[in-house]
């Protein structure tokens, strides 16, 4: 069981399944837009797929990341192209081509971010790399639902909180991943600290808290975020003996939104 765990993880399929659940747990009736949890399943999916293969051939991953690509890239190839296929019919058939300036600004922070040349890649700005994570995130799980459906939480502070969330993941992400960053890149760990970045990561997670508390859409926004702390130190003390999957807490918070919808 742990191994088919381990390949759902490292294909991407349990983060692109998270995004989706999160995004549908956020709507009143989720399956009258499936079609929308489908989409961003497959596009989370492609990306992260194509950005981790060219970790891959750059070798930017750590051993057990490398040895795993190396067997499964026959596979995932294929994979990669069904996703990015789906998508592109979803984007046709369903959102008839949308495009926004928000959606043009996204897309050319994704790919300057995916580049592999550290030189040109996003990534190598100092300080910058956590905050463009958050951005393309927070449009990917907040701003674009919200352009599409016409329940979808609307308030500023549903914006802000998720910023604030995803701030407070890709810093915990950056922690995991201090020892394979370049130093240039002066990621959070690296220019104020392991221990500074972990406090700094906490008041984001209770910022966000605090956004959900005040957006009168969310149900039960500040239960939830709560909750949310409780499940993100349990996931922390269960994992003290090998590298926490930060990934996870997007399982985390989803699932509490979908149980406060339920109740």
């Amino acid at each position: 069981m742990s191994r088919i765990i381990s390949h759902l993880f490292k294909s991407n399929i349990l983060l692109a399944l998270s995004s989706a659940v999160l995004v549908l747990s956020l709507r009143k009736n989720p399956w009258e837009c499936i079609h929308l949890g489908i989409f961003i399943y497959s596009v989370v999916f492609f990306v992260y797929g194509i950005h981790r293969i060219l970790k891959w051939r750059i070798k930017q991953l750590s051993d057990e990341w490398v040895l795993w690509y190396a067997k499964a890239l026959p596979i995932m190839i294929p994979l990669l192209i069904i996703h990015l296929l789906v998508a592109i019919y979803i984007w046709i058939s369903e959102f008839e081509c949308i495009v926004d300036p928000y959606l043009i600004i996204i897309v050319i922070l994704t790919m300057g971010y995916m580049l592999p040349n550290h030189k040109f890649s996003l990534r190598s700005i100092p300080k910058a790399k956590a905050f463009i994570i958050a951005a393309v995130w927070t449009y990917v799980i907040a701003i674009f639902p919200y352009q599409l459906l016409l329940d979808y939480p609307s308030e500023p502070y549903f914006f802000l909180g998720f910023f604030c969330y995803f701030l407070h993941l890709a810093i915990l992400s950056d922690i995991k991943d201090v020892a394979i960053d370049p130093p240039v890149w002066e990621t959070f760990p690296v220019f104020q600290g392991v221990t500074s970045s972990k406090r700094l990561s906490f008041v984001l997670a209770l910022l966000a808290i605090t956004f959900f508390s005040l957006c009168e859409e969310l149900v039960s926004g500040f239960i939830v975020g709560i909750l949310y702390l409780f499940g993100w130190m349990l996931l922390e003390l269960v994992s003290k003996k090998k590298p926490i999957i930060y990934d996870h807490l997007l399982w985390v918070l989803g699932g509490l939104f979908v149980v406060s919808r339920l109740l």
